[in-house]
């Protein structure tokens, strides 16, 4: 008996005894710091880690070493250089050996420093794609006019299902890249206009665009997979054309802050299932506004920033549960905002600078399932904030920031959970009366006086926090955990933080 009880309390490494295959999996999800962590776990880790099909060269990192070691350009320098390149070639080779398919190469800020290493990337690359590669990452540190011509070989790949390039030359059309699911060109250089039609690219899924140049058009139609569209124009391009039109795009993000009105036309009115719209267009004429946001009955979320020509917004579509309006910080054009969204759940309100007038409010009646409020407005005045407030009867999260005019506020919404009020200097008054309310932070130097329902002082339940000196690391990772409840872009939600604080 004693020995079957000692039997039943040996430990035993699960993990260690999974397929070397499904552990490569499990990895291809963490840091490539925390993959090669596990080499000292035991002899079977070192050299599963050994056969890892994932090949990531941070060039920065290795050279910030060197220098440690050895002065630039030196002999002992050149050695150390020529050394990495062997290892390079020694993992891509022991791959061809054993017969692994590599599923990623990742080649990070590689510099136009070092010319010596230039005429091997085009080898590293074609090494990788023998070996079956299905992701392949290049961030280059190449400025304009000087670009890295991507191989031939890329093009005609058909193992390829992610490309994400930086810095690159690309002289054959995007037609070609058959197998692809993801691409994403950051500060490219691409040879004529791009047109994606029917049969091209026909499992090409997301598709990004970040400040590219050498196009002046980007027509995109029924593409059967794309779901995302990313496009980011670069100051000094000369595009004129955006016309998207595919049945099965669900995210399309804009960004076009050109100074002419008049540079760019932009045409989405066929996405007839598009649920996430981004808008940053400076030429973005008040008509044209609406006229696509009444083309778009399934819209869910908008964002809208930047966008000078736009005096008035009417938001009237019946599906949109999260807005934002961010004008730009000398917009004064920007005088009403209209909102008759029946299941509008979220609603943030953004001006960074103070205005001769207030961007008057309107939330209609049937916004009654408002449940987050964000308002960063400086002129906005007392009457103006009860007046929003006041049809918001399932409000949850309120966060007020730089509110300069508010004086004395009233805060009765019976649901109201969180309540944050952040550098209202003015502000005197708060008077609360929700019986669900747990959390109450006030930053600034001046506290007003709260006045809150007698209930919650006799229980343990209301947190209440005052920072007179504001640490704004500890506020923007409270405002950021509560956007992530409802905004799934990392990068959208720090531009909102950024704002805010």
């Amino acid at each position: 008996m004693r020995r079957a009880r000692k039997k039943k309390n040996i430990k035993v490494d699960r993990i260690s005894e999974l397929p070397e295959c499904i552990v490569h999996d499990i990895l291809s999800y963490l840091p490539i710091e925390d993959v090669v962590q596990t080499t000292i776990l035991s002899k079977r880790w070192y050299s599963m880690n050994k056969n890892y099909p994932v090949l990531c060269f941070d060039f920065d990192y290795f050279i910030k070493n060197l220098k440690e070691k050895f002065p630039e350009g030196s002999s002992d320098f050149r050695k150390a250089l020529k050394t990495h390149r062997k290892h390079v070639y020694k993992s891509l080779r022991r791959f061809s050996r054993k017969k692994v398919l590599l599923r990623a190469f990742c080649v990070r800020n590689f510099s136009v420093t070092y010319p010596e290493l230039h005429s091997h990337l085009d080898s590293w690359i074609t090494l990788g794609l023998e070996n079956c590669l299905q992701k392949l990452e290049l961030v280059l540190r190449f400025y304009p006019p000087s670009f890295y011509t991507l191989p031939l070989p890329v093009f005609a790949s058909k193992s390829l299902t992610s490309l994400e390039l930086s810095s690159c030359f690309l002289d054959q059309p995007l037609t070609l890249f058959t197998s692809l699911r993801n691409l994403n060109l950051s500060w490219c250089l691409l040879n004529g206009p791009i047109i994606l039609k029917d049969a091209d690219c026909p499992l090409l899924e997301n598709l990004t665009l970040d400040s590219c140049e050498g196009f002046n058009r980007v027509y995109i139609n029924n593409l059967p997979r794309l779901h995302t569209v990313d496009f980011y124009e670069a100051c000094y391009t000369s595009v004129v054309k955006v016309k998207i039109s595919s049945q099965s795009i669900q995210n399309v993000s804009i960004t076009a802050n050109s100074l002419a009105r008049d540079w760019v036309k932009i045409n989405i009115d066929a996405c007839d299932h598009l649920k996430f719209l981004l808008l940053r267009c400076e030429g973005l004429e008040q008509k044209k506004f609406h006229s696509l946001i009444s083309k778009l009955p399934l819209l869910e979320e908008l964002y809208i920033f930047n966008c000078q020509q736009l005096r008035a917004i009417k938001i009237s579509s019946p599906r949109i549960k999260t807005l934002l309006v961010c004008p730009r910080h000398n917009d004064t054009c920007l005088k009403t905002i209209e909102i008759a969204a029946p299941r509008l759940e979220n609603f943030i309100f953004i001006s960074e600078r103070e205005r001769e007038k207030p961007c008057v409010i309107k939330v209609a009646d049937c916004c009654v399932s408002l449940k987050t409020l964000v308002l960063r407005c400086e002129v906005i005045t007392d009457k103006m904030f009860h007046k929003l407030i006041s049809k918001c009867h399932l409000l949850e999260n309120l966060w007020i920031f730089a509110c300069n005019k508010l004086q004395r506020i009233e805060i009765l919404n019976p649901q109201l959970k969180r309540l944050h009020i952040v550098k209202c200097p003015k502000l005197q008054a708060v008077e609360v009366g929700s019986r669900n309310l747990w959390e109450l932070f006030c930053g600034g130097s001046k506290e007003p006086e709260f006045s809150v329902a007698d209930h919650l002082y006799k229980t343990d339940g209301l947190r209440f926090v005052h920072e007179v000196d504001l640490d704004f690391d500890f506020l923007s990772y409270g405002l950021a955990k509560m956007l992530r409840s409802f905004i799934r872009d990392e990068d959208l939600v720090e531009i909102i933080t950024d704002a805010c604080s």
